[in-house]
């Protein structure tokens, strides 16, 4: 690996983590440069802008999503044991860190316009997996709740951040774990 694209990965893995403790208008590049001892300069070559480096955030959360996705895939698991895998991926951070659909949607209104869209994009690819996945469980029985799939989407989705962002909020996962303990019932009813 050359130092420059080591340097924008440090860059990348930085930003990351600043976007996910702090927020993303919390954080500047004053922040990065001193957590990776570069100058700002530095990440200016790599990320011209602020808006460059959300993007470029986003497009890492989108291209894990699709790895892991895919790896599920290859596994040829359930759609429920699908879902269970997908709240134990939020679950993993539900105390230290913001879920990066939670902070940027909680502050989208402030955000560039590239970044709104690269945003949405990563929220329909994340409904649409959801969508999928639900249908599929109703399909062969595996989910009997009788609700739409896209309401039920929008339902394990909408409970998963809002759990996340109190499960941050109080340092402990009580009301994520009582939040997927309530959504695998209501799947299952």
């Amino acid at each position: 690996m050359t130092l420059a694209v080591d340097t924008r990965e440090q860059i990348l893995e930085t930003a990351r983590d600043l976007l996910q403790r702090l927020t993303y208008h919390a954080f500047s590049y004053s922040d990065i440069s001193a957590e990776v001892g570069i100058r700002k300069a530095s990440i200016h070559y790599h990320f011209p802008t602020k808006e460059d480096l959300g993007v470029a955030i986003v497009d890492v959360y989108l291209d894990e999503f699709f790895t892991w996705r895919a790896n599920l895939e290859a596994n040829r698991i359930s759609p429920l044991a699908k879902l269970q895998a997908y709240f134990e991926m939020f679950g993993c951070i539900a105390t230290d860190k913001i879920c990066p659909l939670g902070t940027l949607s909680a502050s989208v209104a402030g955000l560039p316009e590239r970044l709104q869209e690269k945003l949405r994009e990563l929220i329909y690819t994340h409904r649409a997996w959801l969508r999928e996945t639900l249908k599929l469980g109703q399909e062969c029985g595996e989910i009997i709740s009788d609700q739409p799939h896209v309401e039920l989407s929008a339902l394990v989705g909408s409970s998963l951040l809002g759990a996340l962002q109190i499960a941050r909020a109080t340092g402990t996962r009580e009301i994520y774990d009582a939040v997927v303990n309530q959504l695998n019932r209501t799947l299952k009813a």
